[in-house]
């Protein structure tokens, strides 16, 4: 319930501006909700993308603190990605390798 609250109190103006386009006009209240949801969606494409990164970031830190700890070395790191990267069909690292350019 408090977090309903929360949301409505925080977009208060954006509710005031869509109810009273909606009492003027229903097409003026159209083309707002039309720019507001082109705006909600960037912004949620850019949160979310940002929330990717830093969980890939927090992940490849802790990742690197085990093999600190466990005295992996950067080499022996390497291997094992070769010898994954060797066990995958073509076909489908082909898929990885294009999602990893697409989400740079």
């Amino acid at each position: 319930m408090v977090a309903a609250l929360k949301y409505v109190l925080g977009h208060f103006v954006e509710i005031g501006v869509a109810g009273l386009l909606l009492y003027e006009d229903v097409r003026y209240f159209l083309l707002f909700f039309f720019v507001y949801e082109l705006y909600s969606a960037f912004t949620r494409y850019n949160h979310l993308r940002a929330m990717v990164r830093v969980y890939n970031v927090t992940t490849e830190a802790k990742i690197m603190a085990i093999a600190k700890k466990l005295g992996v070395t950067e080499s022996d790191i390497a291997a094992v990605i070769d010898e994954q990267k060797h066990r995958i069909p073509t076909g489908k690292w082909k898929s990885v390798e294009q999602d990893f350019l697409h989400i740079q």
